[in-house]
C-alpha cells in the first residue's frame, strides 16, 4: 500500500503545477498562540514579536539578524481588521532599534475595546504562509481589579514569642489586569487602596506603602494567640472591592502519629513531638489525655537521628507475651504552653496509633551467591553489601519499616540470596490477599512503554531439622510463568571463569544442551565473574560456578535496540517484578491493580511446589531464597539481573478469616513478532489465587484476521505484515488478557555483540587460543518506525546456522558459541533459518596468549586518610603488577627488601596484602613471579609507603664548591644528577632541572641533566657563578605502553644551589694532586676538577686529598 501511494504522488507531481507548488511549504506558521486578551487600558500598550515567534524560519536564518531578512529572500506583510483598536507600527525591518530589528510591532490604543485580527504573511521562495494574531480587549469597568483567594502561609500558624513584622502584597489579594498593575500611577488614575485588620490585639499596626513596583502592607504581629481577618480593599469610581484572609495564630499544634512497637521491647521510645509545631524558645508540658489499652506511656528523654536530646514518650507493654502479633493500640496526649504573659492554657492534642508486632524485616543473610553480571565485583555490589538488606523493624517507633541501606544484584540466571526473619513466616489465612511476605527490588513502569521488570523466582524452606540453617528441602513458590511449556525446569547453568581482570564475556553451558556467553558492555569495565574474595559464599569447582533453577522465558521487547524493556510485568510470583516500595508490611493485591493501586510483589506460601511441580502444604516457613529466573540479553543495558532491596513479613488483618478469591486470565507471550507465513504456539491459563485452573480451555482472538489468525489450540498463523490485538480468556470471572502481535518480513541479519551505542566492532574481533565466547546475532525486519532515535525493527526469535571458514582456527556451534583452537584468522557466518538468503559474518583473529609484562613501575600506599585497619585492607591485584591483555596472571612473591621487613607483605588469593604500620614510612623492593599458561616472568617492583600524594623520601643536595673551566677551551660540564641525586629506588622518582641564573660573563646551557658552562673571558670576576635548581618527584607509575599513563604527583619544592665558576690555571682536569702540607682538611674532586664539600652519592671516580695523602675512589 505504501508503494502505491508514493507512485500516485509522483504522477500527480508530474502532471499538476498546483501539486508542485503545494509541495513547497514556505515558512510554516508557529502553532503556539500569540493572541492577546485583556481589558481596556488607560494608556497605549506596545508589544512586538520577532519572526521565529510567528514562523519556522529557513535553516541558516536567524530571527535576531541585524540586517534586513529581505536580503535573504523573506518578506513580511500584515493585514489589520480594526485600525481603531490596534495600530501596526512595524512589519519588517526597523534599523533604528538596538536589537530585535526584524519584527512585527503593534500598539493597542488606550480606552478602546473590541476585537482585531492581524494576518501576518511571510513570503519565501514564492510561497506565502499566514499566521493570525487575535486581539481581544473588553471593557475595564469602574473597578477592573479581581479579588482572589489569598495565599499567605506566613500570616497564619505558629506564632512567635516576640513581636514580628510580616509583609503582604496587594497582588496576594487581587488579580491585577494587564496595564493596571503599575501601582505608582494608581493615584493619578483615581485608584485608592489599603488594608484593615479585625483584631488589633493580634495585628497591632498596619503600614500600607509602595516599595519599588509593589503595593504592600507591613503588618505588626504581637506575641499572642488568636484569630484576625486581614482585608485588602481597592476602590475606583466609587466601586470598592475587598479580599479577606483569615489569620489564626497558635502557640502549639500537634499532629496525629502512627508508630510500630516491637513486642520484644520492654520499653519503646516514640518521638511524638517530631512532627508537631511549637515555639523553640517557649516552655511546654506534655500530659496524657488517655492511656493505651495494652500498656502504659510516660514522658522520657531520648535522642534524634542527629544524636540531639529530645522529649519522647516511652511505651511499655503490660503483658507482651500475651499480646497477639499485629495488635493495634492507641493513646492521646496534650501539649500545653506553660503559664506566662497571659498565654496560659494554650494547648493542642493528638492521637497516636500503635501497631504491636514482632520484627517483620530480614534478620539474617545466610548465603549470597550472585551469577556473573555487569554489577558483580563493582564497589557498590560486593558480598558484604548483602548485610544491607537487614532491617530494623520499626524499633524506633517509625510507622513504616525503616528503609534498608542499599540493593544487591543477583547477576544473571541462577544468582541467589538466602535470608530469614526473626520468626517463622506463617501461612496465615488472615493475611490480606493471602500474601505472607513481601520482597522489594527496583522494578518500575517505563515512561514510553513496557515495564522494567527483572524477575526473581522465590523459594521457601521449613527448618525441619531444627538446626537454624537452610539445609532442608526447598520449595518454589510457583509464579505465573512456572507452568508454561517454555519454562526449563530444574536446569543448571555452568558459568566458566574467563580468567580476565577486566570486562569480558562469560561463557556458560546448560544441562539441557545450550551453550552461550553473557556479554559485557562498555558501561562496566570490571570483571563480571564473581570473585570468591568479594563473595565468600561463591564456591567454584575447577573455575566454574554451577547454579540451578527453573528458567522462565520472559517477554522482553528488544525490537528497539536503544529502548529495551519487559513488554509487561509478570502477573505474580516474582521479585523485582512490580514497583514495590513504602511500608513492606502492608500487602497489596499481587495479581492485578485494585482500588487505584498497582500490584506489588507479595508472596503466598500456598503457591509452594516441590521439584516435580506438585503443590505442598506448608503451615510456616523459616528461610527464603530469591534467584534470578531469566537469562536475557538486553543489549547495551546488559543482562537482566534481579535486584533485591529488602523483605518483610506481611501484616495480618486480625478481623479476616480467609483471603478471598482472585482470578486472572494470563497468556504466555512466546513471541511479540511472527514472520509472514510462519506459525507460533501460544499458551495461557486462568489462575485462581495463584494456582492454574488447568481444566479450563482458553479462547484466543485476533482483532485483524487479515494479519493473522488463531486456531483452537492457541497456534497463531501470520498472514500479512501488520499488527493485530490478541485476547485470551479461560474464565469469565476475570477480564480477558490482551497483547499485540506484529507480523513481519525479515530484511537482514546483523551481528550485534554489545548492543546500541557500543564502540565494539561487529565486523572484526580478536581472542586468544583456548578461549570460548559467543556472538550475539539478530535479524532485522522491514519496519521503519522509530523510537528513542533508533528503528523499531529488530527480530530476536530467529535461529541461525553458523559456519566457520576454518574450523581448525575457530570451531563454532549453532548458537554462536565458539572455541578458539589455534592462532590464525577465519570468518564466522550466521545464516537465518527463517530466510536462508539472509546472513551476516564477522572476522575472528585468534592470537597466542600473551606473555605477562610489568604493569606498574612502582606501587604506592599513602596512609594519611587511612586507619590502621584500612591501611592493612589495602590490596593490590595481579593487574596492578602484570599486564597480559586483560588476562589473569598468577602471582607469587619471591623476596622483599629490606629483608627484615619480609613479613610486611604476603600474597593470598592472587592479591598482594600488607602488614604495614601506619606512620612507619620507607621504600621496599618486592620481587614477584607472574605465570600465565606455563610461562613465568619475574619482575621487581618498588613499593613506597608514605603519607600523601605529593610526598617523596627526603631529598639530598650535594653542592660543588666550584665549577672550574678549562683555561684553553674555557668550558666545563656538570652532571646535575650528582648535585640533586635520586637517593631512593630509581623507578620511583624522576628528576627535573633548570637554570635559574648565570653571571653575565657566562653562558649556561642545559641538556638533560648535563649543565655546560662556557665563557669568552680569559679571567672571571669573583662573583661569577651559576644558580641552578632541581627537584625530585614521583615518576610515571605505568610501565606498560598500552596502558594509559597514570598521572604522577609532582613536587612543588625546587632546591636551589649557587655554584661559583673559576678558570683553571694549567690543566683541564685533575690528573694528579700534589699534597704540599700535612694536616690539611679533606678535599674531594671529580675528574672534571669540580670540588665537593662531601662525597657525592652518585656513582663515579673521585679524588680524595687529605693532608699529604691522595686517594682515587671508584664509587
Amino acid at each position: 500500500m505504501r508503494t502505491i501511494i508514493i507512485a500516485l504522488c509522483m504522477v500527480l507531481a508530474a502532471v499538476s503545477p498546483g501539486f508542485q507548488s503545494a509541495a513547497q511549504t514556505g515558512c510554516k506558521p508557529n502553532p503556539q498562540s500569540k493572541d492577546y486578551t485583556g481589558v481596556s487600558r488607560l494608556e497605549d500598550f506596545t508589544t512586538d514579536h520577532v519572526w521565529n515567534e510567528l514562523f519556522t524560519l529557513p535553516s541558516g536564518v536567524s530571527a535576531y539578524d541585524r540586517t534586513d531578512l529581505a536580503e535573504k529572500g523573506l518578506t513580511f506583510t500584515c493585514d489589520n481588521t480594526n485600525n481603531d483598536l490596534v495600530v501596526v507600527e512595524n512589519c519588517g525591518f526597523d534599523p533604528n532599534l538596538p536589537y530585535r530589528n526584524n519584527q512585527l510591532r503593534y500598539r493597542v490604543l488606550a480606552n478602546k475595546t473590541g476585537e482585531a485580527i492581524l494576518s501576518v504573511h511571510c513570503t519565501y521562495e514564492g510561497v506565502t504562509t499566514t499566521k493570525e494574531i487575535k486581539i481581544t480587549v473588553t471593557e475595564a469597568g469602574d473597578n477592573p481589579f479581581i479579588p482572589r483567594e489569598p495565599s499567605l502561609s506566613n500570616m497564619t500558624g505558629l506564632r512567635s514569642s516576640k513581636q514580628v513584622k510580616r509583609t503582604a502584597g496587594v497582588s496576594n489579594f487581587f488579580t491585577l489586569p494587564k496595564g493596571w498593575n503599575d501601582c505608582k500611577k494608581w493615584a493619578d488614575w483615581g485608584i485608592t487602596w489599603g488594608f484593615t485588620v479585625s483584631n488589633p490585639e493580634i495585628i497591632s499596626n498596619v503600614d500600607a506603602n509602595i516599595s519599588g513596583t509593589t503595593a504592600q502592607a507591613q503588618l505588626t504581629f504581637e506575641p499572642v494567640t488568636g484569630d484576625c481577618d486581614i482585608t485588602c480593599w481597592m476602590e475606583r469610581n466609587g466601586v470598592r472591592k475587598e479580599s479577606t484572609f483569615h489569620s489564626s495564630m497558635y502557640a502549639v499544634r500537634c499532629n496525629d502519629d502512627e508508630a510500630a512497637v516491637l513486642r520484644a521491647d520492654s520499653r519503646a521510645p516514640i518521638a511524638v513531638l517530631a512532627n508537631d509545631r511549637k515555639m523553640s524558645d517557649a516552655e511546654y508540658s506534655l500530659t496524657f489525655v488517655r492511656q493505651p489499652q495494652y500498656g502504659t506511656v510516660e514522658v522520657g528523654e531520648g535522642v534524634d537521628k542527629y544524636n540531639r536530646p529530645i522529649t519522647v514518650v516511652n511505651y511499655t507493654p503490660t503483658d507482651p507475651e500475651n499480646i497477639p502479633n499485629w495488635t493495634t493500640d492507641s493513646f492521646r496526649y496534650r501539649y500545653t504552653l506553660e503559664e506566662g504573659k497571659g498565654e496560659e492554657n494554650e494547648y493542642s492534642e493528638a492521637e497516636v496509633k500503635l501497631v504491636i508486632r514482632n520484627n517483620p524485616t530480614i534478620a539474617k543473610i545466610h548465603e549470597f551467591v550472585p551469577a556473573p553480571g555487569q554489577f558483580i565485583n563493582s564497589s557498590s555490589f560486593l558480598g558484604a553489601d548483602a548485610q544491607n538488606l537487614i532491617g530494623k523493624g520499626g524499633g524506633e517507633g517509625s510507622s513504616s519499616v525503616p528503609a534498608t541501606t542499599g540493593l544487591i544484584s543477583l547477576g544473571s540466571f541462577g544468582g541467589y540470596v538466602v535470608f530469614s526473619f526473626d520468626e517463622p513466616v506463617k501461612n496465615d489465612p488472615r493475611n490480606p490477599y493471602g500474601v505472607d511476605f513481601i520482597v522489594s527490588g527496583n522494578a518500575f513502569k517505563a515512561d514510553a512503554k513496557g515495564y522494567w521488570s527483572e524477575p526473581g523466582a522465590v523459594m521457601v524452606m521449613r527448618d525441619d531439622n531444627g538446626d537454624g540453617e537452610p539445609n532442608d528441602t526447598w520449595y518454589e513458590l510457583a509464579g505465573s510463568d512456572y507452568w508454561f511449556k517454555t519454562t526449563r525446569r530444574n536446569v543448571t547453568f555452568t558459568y566458566e571463569d574467563p580468567q580476565y581482570t577486566v570486562r569480558h564475556a562469560v561463557p556458560y553451558t546448560t544441562s539441557d544442551g545450550d551453550a552461550r556467553a553473557m556479554a559485557s558492555n562498555m558501561f562496566h569495565q570490571q570483571s563480571y565473574f564473581p570473585d570468591p574474595v568479594n563473595y565468600p559464599d561463591v564456591k567454584l569447582v575447577d573455575g566454574k560456578l554451577s547454579l540451578t533453577g527453573n528458567h522462565i522465558k520472559g517477554v522482553y521487547d528488544r525490537r528497539t535496540p536503544s529502548y529495551i524493556e519487559s513488554y509487561r510485568a509478570f502477573p505474580f510470583g516474582y521479585a523485582d517484578n512490580h514497583a514495590t516500595t513504602g511500608d513492606l508490611t502492608v500487602a497489596r493485591n499481587p495479581y492485578y491493580a485494585e482500588n487505584g493501586e498497582d500490584p506489588t510483589d507479595g508472596f503466598d506460601i500456598s503457591w509452594a511446589v516441590d521439584k516435580d511441580g506438585n503443590y505442598v502444604e506448608l503451615d510456616e516457613i523459616h528461610f527464603v531464597k530469591v534467584y534470578n529466573a531469566v537469562s536475557e540479553v538486553c543489549g547495551w543495558l546488559g543482562e537482566s539481573s534481579t535486584e533485591i532491596g529488602g523483605a518483610c513479613i506481611a501484616r495480618a488483618d486480625l478481623n479476616q478469616t480467609a483471603p478471598g478469591d482472585y482470578y486472572i486470565n494470563y497468556a504466555n507471550i512466546v513471541q511479540l513478532q511472527v514472520p509472514v507465513g510462519h506459525t507460533c504456539e501460544y499458551e495461557g491459563f486462568a489462575f485462581h489465587n495463584g494456582r492454574p485452573m488447568r481444566e479450563l480451555k482458553g479462547i484466543w482472538t485476533s482483532s485483524d484476521p487479515e494479519v493473522g489468525v488463531f486456531d483452537a489450540d492457541g497456534v497463531f498463523t501470520a498472514k500479512k505484515v501488520g499488527f493485530t490485538n490478541v485476547t485470551f480468556q479461560a474464565t469469565d470471572k476475570a477480564p480477558v488478557d490482551k497483547f499485540e502481535i506484529e507480523v513481519v518480513t525479515l530484511a537482514k541479519v546483523v551481528i550485534d555483540r554489545e548492543g546500541n551505542a557500543s564502540e565494539t566492532s561487529n565486523e572484526k574481533m580478536e581472542c586468544f587460543v583456548g578461549e570460548r565466547d559467543w556472538i550475539n546475532v539478530e535479524s532485522e525486519t522491514s519496519n521503519v518506525d522509530e523510537l528513542n532515535g533508533t528503528k523499531n525493527n529488530r527480530y530476536v526469535y530467529d535461529t541461525y546456522k553458523w559456519t566457520s571458514s576454518d574450523p581448525s582456527v575457530v570451531e563454532c556451534g549453532d548458537t554462536g558459541f565458539f572455541t578458539a583452537k589455534t592462532a590464525g584468522k577465519c570468518t564466522l557466518t550466521a545464516t537465518s533459518q527463517t530466510d536462508s538468503s539472509l546472513s551476516a559474518s564477522i572476522e575472528v583473529t585468534v592470537k597466542e596468549l600473551p606473555q605477562p609484562e610489568k604493569y606498574n613501575n612502582y606501587l604506592v600506599i599513602e596512609d594519611q586518610n587511612l586507619t590502621q585497619e584500612t591501611l592493612n585492607a589495602k590490596v593490590f591485584s595481579c593487574a596492578d603488577l602484570f599486564s597480559a591483555g586483560g588476562r589473569v596472571v598468577n602471582i607469587s612473591l619471591t623476596s622483599v627488601e629490606p629483608a627484615e621487613y619480609a613479613e610486611n607483605f604476603y600474597v593470598e588469593n592472587n592479591r598482594l596484602y600488607n602488614r604495614l604500620t601506619k606512620g612507619d614510612y620507607r621504600e621496599y623492593r618486592l620481587a614477584f613471579e607472574g605465570e600465565l599458561n606455563g610461562v613465568t616472568v619475574p619482575v621487581e617492583v618498588p613499593l613506597l609507603h608514605t603519607t600523601t600524594s605529593n610526598t617523596i623520601m627526603p631529598q639530598e643536595v650535594f653542592a660543588p664548591e666550584a665549577i672550574v673551566l678549562d683555561r684553553n677551551t674555557r668550558t666545563n660540564s656538570l652532571d646535575l644528577a650528582t648535585v640533586f641525586p635520586i637517593s631512593g629506588q630509581p623507578e620511583l622518582y624522576k628528576a627535573e632541572y633548570k637554570i635559574n641564573n648565570a653571571h653575565e660573563s657566562l653562558t649556561a646551557t642545559l641538556e638533560g641533566s648535563v649543565l655546560t658552562i662556557t665563557t669568552e673571558e680569559t679571567s672571571l670576576p669573583e662573583d661569577a657563578a651559576v644558580t641552578i635548581q632541581g627537584r625530585i618527584s614521583r615518576a610515571t607509575q605505568r610501565a606498560t605502553k598500552a596502558a594509559a599513563p597514570a598521572s604522577a604527583p609532582v613536587s612543588t619544592k625546587w632546591e636551589t644551589v649557587t655554584v661559583p665558576v673559576l678558570i683553571s690555571g694549567t690543566q683541564t682536569a685533575i690528573n694528579e694532586i700534589i699534597a704540599d702540607r700535612d694536616g690539611a682538611p679533606v678535599e674531594i674532586y671529580n675528574l672534571d676538577g669540580v670540588r665537593f664539600n662531601r662525597l657525592p652519592s652518585a656513582p663515579g671516580i673521585y679524588i680524595i686529598k687529605k693532608g699529604s695523602e691522595v686517594y682515587k675512589i671508584i664509587k
